[in-house]
């Protein structure tokens, strides 16, 4: 039977649907089953409709990788 490993992908669009970021969560262990996202002053609030959660990142602190 196959198995599948969680992952999670957050995408800021601009307003022609373009990505002008993604975030991602490759193990699946900080934001699983996210779902609303807010953006206040650098700060994301990420909270899950099935999950008791609310992630805080803090978008100074995150790794970039290059293209």
């Amino acid at each position: 039977m196959a198995s599948f490993k969680p992952t999670t992908m957050l995408l800021e669009l601009d307003g022609h649907g373009n990505i002008v970021r993604a975030l991602m969560d490759l193990d699946g262990e900080k934001v699983r089953y996210s779902s609303e996202v807010t953006d206040d002053a650098g700060t994301l609030y990420i909270g899950s409709f099935i999950e008791p959660y609310l992630v805080r990142v803090r978008l100074d602190r995150l790794r970039s990788v290059a293209e």
